[in-house]
């Protein structure tokens, strides 16, 4: 198999970020994508480790690496034309490439499919061969590479062919047709172009590391945990469908098979499809009852998610939380108020970042979520309750749902960047201060919590929920919350599957693979069962009686257009 790499520094795939690390922030927003110190020497650095490492593998030293890719889809974020600092950014990135890889390696770009995203993002000439992505006026396309590219040096390229495309909670499941997929396949085949699809194969945001889209202060859209992507292969391997209902892998197989060679392909034909791994409901139709843990605010549960205290206290205002290296998951602002507050107004004027539960003495005030378009017309704003009296506890749980991966406002410092209002103005009823605390959620911190109160049905504190139980044989599976949950996240065995949230959809089920079932287990001989730890995070409530169910197969559905509290 050979490979066409795509390297960085930047790789967006609607993670976390983009793929760049958090502490790129820690000083607070920077210039990204240019440049500009730090990022520059940070990215160039990082990039020529890369390269050391794959230069051996090139095609031209006996490897699978054919080409490697420098920057991604750079015409949608800088402009080499009319920005200096951005044309100096792409000239050094591809001189580091040249420099580590040799003259002989090809090295590419890759932008939106016409000529003004290439312009922007790449260069005339032969120092590196530009391409683009999407295509969809396949003619225009190629038009435009050869604009960019040396007479007679420019194959017919579609560096992403999009088989479908990505989804954000709230909204309904992505589904493209089979057949005009199948169909655009056809365009580009037909006139001698070459596709690397995207997504060939859906995937899943494991953890914490699926992105968001939007624009800094005026948007904000998280991307689910699937990635299936409405890919010919779905994120647990079965064939897609199309919203046509036809098969989309064997739509495309179709086409790529008119056009299959023998000569050049190898063999006389594709290989034969694997055989499916098995899938099914791994508890054969009985629901699972998940017995409540701990409150995440009861302090012994804090002790146990951040062993090392506060990170920060004292301050004068919440601020962003990268600075105390706060990476994923959630943080905690905390105060205890200095006089009376009830039925005062309480105010995120720009978000918080990104959803945050409000505690007054443990009652809950309310949810903010940045993503909320009519919370976001009212500042975020909301009146305080009763409990609001002198010497209260004030608490803010901010979770982070995912940093902007796409587009000039990528990034986003995450907790209470912006701040917190009372009645219009920055918040001042502090006795002694804010109180900062990060729970980054590792898997090792969350099973150290530990019960310490009753069961408590149907709370409205964020809680653990926690069980172990006994399989007989692992596969891959798909979890559902039983009705009445609301948002939270999801461990098996220690390892952090993802977010839940049917409350806003489409997605209702998580994909577990199988290894995940029998993680830490030597089950080799089949002579014993695999045990199973399963534990919850939910966040907003729980129903009476809190169960979930396995099944053989996902469901999309029920997307709920954001209003209220999110």
């Amino acid at each position: 198999m050979l490979v066409v790499l795509r390297a960085g520094p930047y790789m967006c795939g609607e993670w976390d970020f983009g793929g760049f690390p958090y502490w790129l922030l820690r000083n607070g927003s920077i210039p990204l994508r240019t440049y500009a110190e730090p990022y520059f020497s940070l990215a160039d650095g990082w990039f020529r480790k890369v390269l050391d490492t794959i230069e051996p593998l090139l095609y031209a030293n006996g490897g699978p690496i054919v080409m490697v890719q420098v920057e991604n889809e750079y015409g949608s974020f800088g402009n080499v034309m009319e920005e200096p600092s951005d044309r100096k950014y792409m000239e050094e990135l591809i001189g580091t490439a040249r420099d580590a890889l040799g003259p002989e390696a090809i090295l590419f770009t890759t932008d939106g499919g016409n000529l003004g995203y290439m312009q922007k993002g790449s260069f005339n000439g032969s120092s590196v061969l530009t391409v683009g992505d999407g295509c969809g006026d396949v003619q225009q396309c190629w038009d435009a590479q050869k604009a960019m590219n040396p007479p007679g040096k420019s194959p017919n390229m579609v560096s992403e062919f999009y088989t479908g495309w990505l989804t954000h909670w709230g909204e309904p499941m992505a589904n493209t047709s089979a057949n005009d997929t199948a169909s655009h396949l056809e365009n580009i085949l037909s006139t001698n172009g070459s596709v690397s699809l995207y997504m060939a194969h859906g995937g899943t945001n494991f953890g914490f590391w699926a992105g968001a889209n939007g624009e800094t202060n005026k948007s904000y859209q998280a991307d689910l945990t699937s990635y299936d992507y409405d890919a010919p292969l779905s994120e647990g391997g079965e064939h897609g469908y199309g919203s046509d209902n036809q098969d989309k892998f064997e739509a495309l197989q179709t086409v790529f098979a008119r056009y299959w060679d023998p000569d050049t392909d190898g063999g006389d034909s594709p290989p034969p499809e694997p055989e499916l791994l098995p899938r099914g409901d791994i508890l054969q139709g009985k629901p699972l009852a998940v017995p409540y843990l701990a409150s995440l605010l009861e302090p012994s549960t804090l002790r146990a998610l951040a062993p090392n205290g506060p990170v920060a206290t004292g301050l004068s205002s919440p601020g962003f939380v990268e600075k105390y290296n706060c990476s994923y998951g959630f943080s905690i602002f905390s105060a205890t108020l200095s006089r009376d507050l009830v039925g005062a107004n309480m105010s995120f004027p720009a978000g918080p970042a990104d959803r945050a539960h409000v505690f007054v003495a443990e009652k809950l005030q309310s949810i903010i979520f940045k993503g909320d378009p009519v919370a976001q017309a009212s500042a975020f704003s909301f009146k305080l309750g009763p409990e609001a009296t002198k010497d209260a506890k004030l608490e803010i749980l901010v979770e982070n749902t995912g940093r902007l991966n796409f587009d000039r406002s990528m990034g986003g410092t995450k907790g209470l960047p912006y701040g917190v209002w009372l009645e219009g103005k920055a918040f001042d009823a502090s006795k002694d201060g804010w109180t900062v605390q990060c729970l980054r959620m590792r898997p090792e911190e969350v099973q150290k919590v530990r019960a310490v109160r009753a069961d408590q049905k149907g709370t409205s504190h964020p809680s653990f929920y926690k069980t172990v139980f006994q399989i007989p044989k692992a596969m891959d599976t798909y979890i559902e919350m039983g009705t009445g949950w609301g948002k939270g996240l999801i461990w098996v065995n220690s390892n952090a599957i993802g977010r839940y949230w049917p409350t806003m959809g489409p997605q209702q089920r998580l994909f577990i693979p199988s290894p995940y079932l029998m993680a830490g287990q030597d089950n080799a001989n089949k002579q014993k069962d695999f045990t199973v730890e399963l534990i919850l995070l939910e966040l907003d409530h729980v129903p009476e009686e809190p169960i979930v169910q396995f099944f053989d197969e996902p469901r999309f559905g029920n997307a709920t257009v954001m209003k209220g509290k999110g």
